[in-house]
């Protein structure tokens, strides 16, 4: 008589039920992630695929999707209408070009130590051609006759031979590294026969002493003041600030600064013999400022001129009045604090003058206003004078 344990066949076949009820999750967390994947590469894809044309090297031209992948230079793909993808190698076709983008010219040069032909872009076309390879590290290269890889020594041999009578820019570029935004500006300098100050972005650091001067309405404090009170005040700001430059438009820079500011200062009013008020800002804020700055085309002493918008955060706010009240020899006090605006409204302008001790390092001296906005019946001007240097460029 064969007899059967239906505890231990019960055990297993609930372990049957959990193991396979794993493997169902196991699976449709992998159809997932696979599912997922296609949809991400179909994506990056379609984001890659756009309209343009290719001139075959036998003259033919393709016009529809272009599929290019700047990291793989030597092929370009198109997309035709049955679906099907087509690739061609650098050395079969001329050129591409998408809509609205600069052109693809093919070119031979050592890429991943071989010789062989590449994709490049053409970024400036004139006497002087420039080509960019987007690699890393990025690639530059020169049209002029020949095809030379551009380098620090070979830029100068080619300012020297091609370029205007511009001898700031050698130094300027000793030892200064290439990117691309630069290689065009000096490339589209020489085609013009322009000698410009070559821009870079930097950060630096500034000081400066300021005098505030407070407007605080009669009704500033929720309790009317005897008059509007109008208080100068000296302090110190100290702050950061980043120099970018708009390479479009010779002689402009953005700067983005941030400052901190201190206002500390109290002020009484008397009425009578037995009534008198004291009024105190204490107040610490952060200025953010966005200003563009156009600076004139001089080597060492370059006055510059900027104006833009200005937010202040506030990070602490003391600012009261206390009201006294002598009754019968005591002296009664209220209270009234003045409510801050975290963020309050501005707008900035000055000039400057920098003195460039070295091609990219200099000091600076500038003055500057700003009109704050505080808001609840207060108002600030301040008035600055400072200096800057810059620390680090890029």
């Amino acid at each position: 008589m064969v007899r059967f344990n239906l505890t231990t066949f019960k055990g297993k076949h609930t372990s049957g039920c959990i193991s396979f009820s794993m493997f169902q999750i196991h699976f449709i967390q992998t159809l997932t992630l696979l599912c997922l994947l296609i949809f991400l590469s179909a994506t990056s894809q379609a984001q890659r695929q756009r309209l343009g044309k290719i001139k075959k090297n036998d003259g033919v031209y393709l016009r529809g999707k272009i599929l290019f992948d700047p990291s793989k230079p030597d092929t370009v793909s198109f997309l035709q209408l049955n679906y099907l993808i087509t690739s061609f190698g650098a050395d079969e076709v001329e050129y591409f070009q998408l809509e609205g983008k600069n052109p693809y010219v093919s070119r031979t040069i050592i890429h991943d130590y071989k010789r062989k032909a590449v994709l490049l872009e053409k970024v400036i076309s004139g006497p002087v051609t420039y080509l960019y390879l987007q690699d890393s590290p990025d690639r530059f290269f020169v049209e002029h006759e020949e095809l030379l890889e551009l380098t620090n020594r070979y830029l100068n041999e080619m300012l020297i031979n091609f370029g205007p009578d511009c001898s700031r820019w050698q130094r300027q570029l000793d030892n200064s590294p290439l990117h691309h935004k630069k290689v065009r500006f000096i490339v589209n300098e020489i085609n013009n026969g322009k000698c410009r100050n070559i821009p870079y972005a930097t950060i630096g650091i500034f000081g400066s002493w300021f005098l505030s001067q407070h407007t605080i309405s009669k009704d500033a404090f929720g309790y009317n003041i005897p008059d509007e009170l109008n208080n100068n005040l000296n302090n110190y700001s100290l702050g950061l600030y980043l120099d970018i430059p708009v390479w479009n438009i010779p002689g402009f820079n953005l700067r983005y600064q941030a400052g901190f500011y201190q206002h500390l200062f109290s002020h009484t009013f008397r009425i009578d013999d037995a009534n008198y008020s004291t009024l105190k800002i204490d107040r610490a804020d952060l200025m953010f400022e966005i200003m563009p700055v156009f600076q004139l085309n001089s080597e060492i002493i370059r006055p510059y001129f900027f104006a833009g918008p200005a937010l202040t955060l506030n990070l602490n706010n003391g600012s009261e009045i206390r009201r006294y009240t002598a009754v019968l020899n005591v002296i009664r006090e209220r209270l009234n604090p003045l409510d801050a605006n975290i963020f309050s409204p501005g707008i900035s302008a000055g000039a400057g003058i920098k003195y460039h001790y070295k091609p990219e390092a200099y000091l600076a001296l500038e003055f500057k206003t700003t009109h704050v906005a505080f808001g609840n019946g207060h108002k600030t001007n301040l008035w600055q004078a400072g200096v800057s240097a810059n620390i680090i460029n890029f």
